[in-house]
């Protein structure tokens, strides 16, 4: 087991697998203290193996939840700033002050002349049934 963990830490250490060079540092003090931890199994002393280990466990837990919680918070906060609707909105003129095209308006009169005329000759065709 810690010639494998050893393996691994070398690997780890020449490959630097992630772009940044914090992670990759985590990721090789993580990997150490694995093969610390295998290592430990080598100790007579039964009382310093179970203290260390727990200790190292208990560390490395800490870490990986302060590390997960403070992830969780900063991916929460960039939603929140991106779906602020309000800020959005301030980008936009109001409809009242946008330019319509003058082809868009033409179709527009086209319609409305279209169907206010319908609707006139509806009620007209109603009246003259009662």
């Amino acid at each position: 087991m810690v010639l494998v963990c050893l393996f691994l830490l070398v690997l780890h250490s020449n490959m630097q697998p992630y772009r940044s060079s914090g992670t990759n540092t985590l990721e090789t003090i993580y990997l150490a203290l694995l093969c610390t931890l295998a290592a430990l199994r080598f100790l007579k002393d039964y009382d310093v193996r179970s203290i260390v280990t727990a200790a190292l466990l208990t560390l490395m837990t800490l870490h990986a939840f302060l590390l997960t919680t403070y992830k969780c918070y900063r991916f929460l906060k960039k939603r929140m700033k991106s779906s602020n609707c309000g800020q959005c909105r301030t980008l936009y003129a109001s409809i009242d002050e946008t330019t319509v095209d003058p082809e868009v308006q033409d179709k527009r009169d086209t319609f409305d002349a279209i169907f206010s005329n319908s609707n006139e000759g509806d009620s007209e065709d109603r009246e003259s049934l009662n």
